[in-house]
């Protein structure tokens, strides 16, 4: 049984096409189909690091918004514990 380049060349051969033009879009599917899977596999990388960054930010805002609570709470306590000190005072 003929080698699978010699029937590529005998074909080649019958079909009158130069050996060249066909090598080209034979190698060309393969990195047509590579630039594909590049494409796709950038895209979804994209899509993850933006998924990612959303997570992120939304996390990055509930720990802002739990701080400024805790902030709030605070100052609040200190403004109790120094009326209840002027208060004390005041009686004294």
């Amino acid at each position: 049984m003929p080698s699978y380049k010699t029937r590529f060349n005998s074909l080649i051969l019958k079909k009158n096409w130069p050996k060249k033009e066909v090598e080209q879009t034979a190698s060309q599917k393969p990195a047509r189909e590579r630039k594909k899977k590049c494409k796709h596999w950038r895209n979804q990388l994209a899509t993850l690091r933006l998924e990612h960054e959303n997570q992120l930010q939304k996390t990055l805002s509930d720990l802002e918004k739990e701080r400024d609570q805790v902030k709030n709470q605070l100052l609040l306590q200190e403004k109790e514990n120094e009326l209840s000190l002027t208060s004390v005072k005041a009686k004294l």
